[in-house]
């Protein structure tokens, strides 16, 4: 039973998950209250609740790792400690978030929207949601294919001629990506638009239309049957703090308890989508925990590993993870993805594992460089929820929705791996609320020299 899962008296390895836990709640709860909690906040602690602190009480009270390395076991206090000081920065860094200067109390500095930016989102959410269809379809599979499994998707690639066995695996991810990256950001943008119309009592007209063709794009491009559980997820994520205000505590501390739990039960179930062989059983329950969905504490533990017999990295992680698109064959030191060198260095068949995003930093610059980097990321995450909660209606709340959303893959990690489907989907949302606040101002700039035009002939007129 659940409520067995931890001894009136902890161990050291108990109190480590207990402390994280409490830390997350407690931020969780403060910030609903202080309607200072933001989609950023939430699902930073929601990975790191269930992933970080429940998981490896169930793990450690079963005395079932996702893992068999007992060897690991020396490390597990530094995962622990490592993760908990990092949990503790980036604390720090959110609730010391300087407030805003007496009379800057406003965010949207920026021009009204006078129905130009709007119609520019709305042509890049039906852009992107129309495109998806083609690119989708290109290699020769049918939409239908989509509703498959993933491994029934990649047997119909193989039967078009693009397998892995050919070498042509950047062709299979590019295929399988791009239609549902661009599904995410036309379904994000329309979402928003559809929020904020109905939010400031503006017509839902042609909004309604793209918001149709988005929902269908989506459905199909985004949908978790045929892709990876992380990808479909965080589309749904996207959508939905797109969608959904935060605009009372109730509604706030609801949104994070739901993502908890989502990410507890939910996710793990979703592992039912993975393959069509109905012979494999899915873990449910406390068996959930012990599988290579929730292995972030042994992967914590194996840098400490990596670094004690190899040495850090010294930055090449996060540098080959921010320049991903050099390719290798130009950049011979780029990095692999640091579950790889991880995974490697332990002698383990499967390289594809997590790596959390503490553990990346303490592979690169150690202690001080994770704590350093884990308050600035707490800082950052501060201001994208002050700005999305100051006005959700400003078009910059969806760009913040569509980060928080990718933000759970950056904190399973790896970088390396994550940063090819986080990377365009912000910069396509980025780029379509620069492109229409920039046509706001400049029609404003507009606008505001024809009033000061009329005024003067109007001025000269009188004194004639």
């Amino acid at each position: 039973m659940w409520w067995w899962l931890c001894p009136l008296v902890p161990s050291l390895t108990q109190t480590f998950a207990l402390a994280l836990i409490a830390l997350g709640v407690l931020h969780v709860v403060s910030g609903s209250l202080s309607e200072k909690a933001g989609p950023m906040m939430l699902t930073f602690w929601a990975f790191v609740v269930i992933s970080m602190g429940i998981a490896p009480l169930v793990q450690y009270k079963n005395g079932v790792f996702p893992k068999i390395d007992s060897q690991l076991g020396v490390y597990y206090y530094d995962a622990q400690f490592l993760t908990l000081a990092a949990a503790v920065a980036y604390t720090v860094g959110y609730v010391t978030l300087p407030a805003r200067k007496p009379g800057h109390e406003s965010v949207h500095t920026g021009a009204p929207d006078d129905g130009r930016g709007a119609n520019r989102r709305l042509a890049v959410a039906a852009a992107c949601s129309l495109a998806a269809f083609p690119l989708g379809a290109s290699s020769g599979v049918g939409i239908a294919a989509r509703f498959q499994s993933r491994d029934s998707l990649i047997a119909s690639y193989a039967d078009a001629g693009i397998s892995y066995a050919a070498g042509q695996s950047i062709q299979i991810a590019i295929l399988k990506m791009l239609p549902t990256i661009l599904a995410i950001v036309g379904a994000t943008i329309a979402a928003h638009e559809v929020s904020s119309r109905r939010a400031t009592g503006r017509p839902l007209t042609s909004t309604t239309t793209v918001a149709v063709l988005a929902t269908t794009s989506f459905v199909v491009f985004a949908n978790p049957l045929s892709n990876t559980r992380y990808i479909a997820f965080s589309g749904l994520l996207a959508v939905l703090f797109a969608g959904v205000r935060l605009t009372t505590r109730r509604r706030t501390l609801a949104l994070g308890v739901g993502l908890m739990l989502g990410l507890a039960a939910i996710y793990p179930a979703a592992a039912a989508f993975k393959n069509d062989s109905p012979n494999e059983a899915v873990p449910t329950g406390q068996a959930a925990f012990t599988t290579v969905d929730f292995d972030g504490l042994q992967q914590t533990a194996s840098a400490f590993s990596y670094v004690n017999t190899r040495g850090h990295t010294n930055g090449n992680i996060a540098l080959s993870g921010a320049l991903f698109l050099i390719p290798r064959s130009i950049w011979e030191g780029k990095s692999l993805p640091s579950s790889y060198l991880t995974t490697e260095a332990r002698g383990y068949l499967v390289r594809n594992l997590s790596q959390p995003l503490w553990s990346e930093f303490y592979l690169d610059a150690g202690w001080v460089g994770t704590l350093a980097a884990m308050g600035l990321i707490g800082q950052v995450s501060a201001r994208l929820d002050r700005r999305y909660r100051e006005d959700p209606n400003h078009p910059f709340a969806a760009l913040v929705a569509a980060t928080a959303a990718v933000q759970i893959g950056f904190l399973r990690g790896p970088m390396g791996a994550q940063v090819v489907f986080a990377a365009p989907v912000i910069g396509l949302v980025l780029g379509a609320v620069l492109w229409s606040t920039a046509g706001s101002k400049q029609a404003a700039a507009r606008d505001g020299r024809t009033r000061r035009t009329g005024s003067a002939s109007t001025t000269i007129a009188g004194i004639r």
